[in-house]
């Protein structure tokens, strides 16, 4: 908390909303105009890295959640510089590159990091965030007074911040799933956006891009030949997940059994010394939900210690923790599996690795393919024909109307006559317009229209940055710089932190994403495969059931939780009077939702994604905004202070 308001009291207060983040220790730096609090989850130096830490002449002090892989090599540099530590914690880095490198200190760092610095000779506060945001920082500006933390529920502890709904937010997040930064489900609180800093001095925040993907296929980090490039993956991701093994404290790996976790749990078996430590998450439903026999054949093969955790359903106690713990509705429905996987891991180990990031980097999904091979064919296209289809489309019925093959249609001819911007946002849509604007009140309608945001994809303005580059490229880049920090990265920092667990991303690697967004597509795609370059280096390290395995999205039984056991409390969270009290959604269509669901039996994916997205929204405007619902206290400190 930095400003004429800062108060002890309240970062004092702001701590024990966060202590699954830090349970180690707890640390505050105060004076006039500024209060630095810490939880600390201590990973590196576990005696001597409490913090804040600060400088030799005590003029500069840092708190900060993360890791900087990187650090010995970093401190070898600044100590031959002349900077003197005082601890061999990765923290110290942060205020001597200060020193050294002034707002410049982001360039070497590797690593997942969200961190405060505060300059008491200038008075001036530096926040950073992370380059693929692994790591959140929200901040509330309260006039001249700057809050900030790494979950919105510490600020929220000051009464002074508003619990206001934003439309806007509201309107993404049935559209995507999740809200887009810098955004948030709070109109006053707002996220950092990953490779980003602010500066605050005298009342006042600027903010600044220090790292983005590389936008242009130059500087390739080898010969453009396909052995070339393997050889180059090999040595990237080896390195990459060797700087994540560098630890005080156990370190084991979350193993789904599918291609990308397959990978690292086999480049940590070449690296870790001693037992390797794997773990799972299985489903007892009947159907595609049980792919423990996936994650058993990795385990067997590479000889690691694999833990399970069979889940035979779920209850409305840990739905509220889940909503708790993300602090905003994340249409997400792996996030209750990576909560009970992280449980059963913190018994074991501190840290996990995780596969997060691949399919973003090598096109792993099957929108990646539909928009790669939609444009080959757009080019092939007369242009007397493109121009008619794109005169004759916007006369066909939108998917609403059209019932769902007619949306697919949609889809296909949208990738075929239109550029990415165009076409490849309809993707990963939650709702379409139509079943938005039956869901949303006048009143939402009224104060979207009053925004003039209506209808916009928050994605569509990342496509400036690489409109010259092929249409593979545009989307990895686009869900790179939304998908995967605002859904992906938030889902799995917030659900291992909930039980004091780090989690590291060896395909996040700073070296590895600015190579890999330089790798041309034919590496990515072949021939209807995706990830081909990958499941190249997987050949030799496994099985060929494995290798081979088809791209499999994370099962989750909902269907069959919503008809059992959750049902009442399905009925209970989406009563009609719940949507009167905010006001912005119409309860006719929801409870029309409800008769079709558990009455007529629509039952499918997608009626089943969107009946959770209003769960769970319901349900966080319970916990965090009327306060309804009470979070068991073990979980929060829900103490206000001005």
């Amino acid at each position: 908390m930095v400003g004429r308001r800062a108060n002890r009291g309240v970062v004092e207060a702001m701590c024990p909303t966060i202590v699954h983040r830090g349970p180690d220790s707890q640390g505050f730096y105060v004076q006039p105009g500024v209060v630095l609090g810490m939880r600390r989850l201590s990973i590196i130096d576990l005696a001597g890295g409490d913090q804040p830490i600060h400088n030799e002449d005590r003029t500069i002090w840092t708190v900060y959640n993360g890791e900087i892989y990187n650090f010995q090599l970093l401190r070898k540099d600044l100590e031959s510089r002349g900077h003197c530590f005082y601890t061999r914690s990765d923290t110290e880095l942060l205020v001597h590159s200060y020193e050294e490198f002034g707002q410049e200190l982001c360039a070497s760092l590797r690593g997942m990091y969200a961190f405060a610095l505060w300059n008491e000779s200038t008075r001036e506060l530096i926040l950073g965030r992370d380059r693929l945001g692994e790591k959140p920082l929200y901040y509330a500006q309260l006039g001249d007074t700057l809050l900030f933390a790494s979950e919105i529920k510490a600020l929220l502890s000051c009464h002074e911040v508003s619990r206001e709904i934003d439309p806007v937010s509201l309107d993404q997040y049935f559209t995507l799933g999740y809200v887009s930064g810098p955004r948030t489900m709070f109109r006053g609180i707002s996220k950092l956006l990953p490779g980003h800093q602010m500066t605050f001095t005298q009342g006042r925040a600027s903010i600044r891009r220090y790292w983005d993907l590389p936008t242009a296929a130059s500087e390739m980090p080898c010969n453009d030949r396909e052995e070339d490039w393997l050889e180059w993956l090999d040595d990237s991701l080896q390195e990459a997940i060797r700087l994540r093994l560098v630890s005080d404290v156990p370190v084991g790996a979350f193993l789904s059994g599918g291609l990308d976790s397959s990978v690292v749990v086999a480049l940590m078996r070449r690296h870790a010394t001693g037992p390797l430590k794997t773990f799972s998450v299985a489903f007892d439903e009947d159907g595609d939900y049980d792919e423990r026999q996936h994650a058993r054949e990795v385990a067997r093969y590479l000889s690691t210690d694999h833990h399970e955790v069979i889940v035979k359903g779920s209850s409305p106690d840990l739905l509220t923790k889940v909503i708790w713990h993300l602090d905003e509705p994340i249409a997400d429905e792996a996030s209750v599996p990576t909560w009970l996987v992280s449980e059963v891991a913190r018994q074991h180990v501190k840290v996990v690795l995780t596969g997060e990031g691949a399919d973003e980097l090598f096109a792993g999904y099957g929108q990646y393919f539909y928009v790669h091979r939609l444009n080959e064919l757009q080019t092939q296209l007369p242009l007397p024909i493109l121009r008619l289809g794109r005169h004759l489309f916007p006369l066909l019925p939108d998917g609403g109307r059209g019932g769902m093959w007619m949306e697919r249609g949609r889809k296909v001819l949208l990738g075929l006559l239109y550029p990415p911007a165009q076409s490849y946002t309809q993707y990963g849509h939650l709702m379409n317009s139509h079943q938005r604007n039956k869901l949303y009140s006048r009143e939402l309608k009224r104060l979207l229209e009053s925004y003039q945001e209506t209808g916009d994809d928050p994605r569509l303005g990342y496509f400036s940055h690489v409109f010259d580059r092929p249409a593979l490229d545009q989307a990895l880049y686009v869900d790179t710089k939304t998908w995967l920090p605002d859904e992906l990265l938030m889902k799995v920092d917030k659900m291992t932190m909930a039980h004091s667990l780090e989690a590291r991303a060896p395909y996040l690697d700073q070296k590895l994403v600015e190579g890999a967004f330089r790798m041309p597509a034919r590496l990515k795609i072949r021939n209807g495969v995706f990830k081909y370059i990958l499941r190249r280096l997987a050949q030799p390290l496994l099985p060929e059931t494995i290798c081979q395995r088809r791209k499999h999205a994370f099962a989750v039984p909902y269907r069959e939780w919503f008809i059992g056991p959750l049902r009442p409390f399905i009925y209970d969270i989406l009563g009609p009077e719940k949507g009167r009290d905010h006001g912005f959604l119409n309860p006719g269509t929801i409870q029309e939702h409800l008769r079709d669901y558990f009455d007529h039996g629509l039952q499918g994916p997608k009626e089943t994604r969107i009946l959770w997205a209003l769960m769970c929204f319901q349900l966080w405007y319970d916990v965090f905004v009327t306060r309804r619902i009470k979070v068991p206290t073990a979980l929060c400190h829900l103490e206000q202070v001005g």
